[in-house]
């Protein structure tokens, strides 16, 4: 069918999008650890130490470069540089500031919001960085409203695959949305409960009442109120009578 048609698709669509972020963000991670060992072999303490910083902006469990940090933080602030404790933070701060904008523009949020949190913990009180927080949740908080609507949209219209999509989208922005999460079960729920209809109507219509008979229960099973698979039901307990 069409829609059996247009939700393989929407599926193929999700996971292909799901292994394009995976493969970017591992390219990602292999770039910048690769920049910070170059900048390190040059003994450029400050850029090695960003560039580590920004392999931890896409993967922040990476032991590398969270070794790297640790053992950099010390090259940083040892007392021989010439610098102030205070002139390497704004220099930092100022660094992360840039990628998180850089970020912000592409709509990548999580890297974003990684570094505006790094550039906060050197200068709590940064007026460019709290600004730029600022931006950022809002910036947030419109895709997740505009993603709700398209999810909403299609749910009525009965694309439940696409509403899936939009939802998915906006757990990849804020992984603890519940509305998001509840919809994805609800619209899914639709899915197999069209399936099962499917399925259910195809065995009524060759005479295969028991499994007709299953796979229409199973429908009612997760939504009671189902007129179609309820008048199926009525008619597949009617031809059954008919035969005993």
């Amino acid at each position: 069918s069409v829609f059996k048609r247009r939700e393989v698709q929407l599926e193929r669509e999700l996971q292909g999008k799901t292994q394009a972020l995976e493969t970017e963000k591992k390219n990602k991670v292999r770039q910048f650890l690769k920049e910070g060992e170059n900048f390190e072999f040059k003994k450029d303490w400050f850029k090695a130490f960003i560039s580590y910083q920004k392999t931890l902006a896409w993967d922040p469990e990476n032991s590398v470069a969270q070794a790297k940090v640790d053992y950099l933080n010390s090259k940083i602030y040892q007392p021989e540089q010439p610098k102030t404790e205070k002139e390497i933070n704004s220099f930092l701060a100022d660094n992360y500031l840039k990628l998180a904008q850089e970020y912000h523009n592409r709509q990548e949020f999580k890297p974003a919001s990684i570094l505006i949190q790094q550039a906060l913990k050197l200068e709590p009180q940064n007026p460019k960085a709290l600004s730029l927080q600022n931006q950022i949740k809002k910036s947030q908080s419109d895709k997740i409203l505009e993603l709700e609507q398209k999810g909403v949209d299609s749910y009525n219209k009965g694309n439940y695959p696409e509403a899936i999509l939009a939802w998915n989208q906006i757990l990849s922005i804020d992984s603890a949305h519940q509305s998001a999460k509840s919809n994805i079960n609800l619209a899914s729920g639709k899915i197999k409960i069209a399936s099962l209809l499917k399925q259910g109507i195809e065995y009524f219509n060759s005479g295969d009442y028991s499994m007709a008979e299953k796979q229409l229960n199973l429908a009612l099973s997760i939504e009671p109120q189902d007129q179609t698979a309820q008048e199926y039901l009525q008619r597949v307990r009617a031809r059954t009578a008919k035969r005993t």
